[in-house]
């Protein structure tokens, strides 16, 4: 998996409504807590669910 993110949908100042790498095999992930992540930067959380995908044989990740 490549460990960039590669769609950020929403205004990162105010709203982030969809956080995800383009891929064929996603994991979808639903977070509750609040993520400073953006496309350029992965937060911790972030950081574990790609390395989750990752060992887990799926090609990326999306987080609504």
């Amino acid at each position: 998996m490549d460990n960039q993110i590669k769609q950020m949908i929403g205004d990162e100042e105010t709203h982030r409504y969809v956080l995800a790498s383009r891929c064929t095999k996603p994991l979808v992930v639903i977070g509750v807590n609040p993520s400073t992540a953006n496309e350029k930067h992965p937060d911790p959380t972030v950081r574990k669910v790609m390395g989750f995908a990752e060992l887990n044989s799926y090609d990326g990740f999306v987080m609504p």
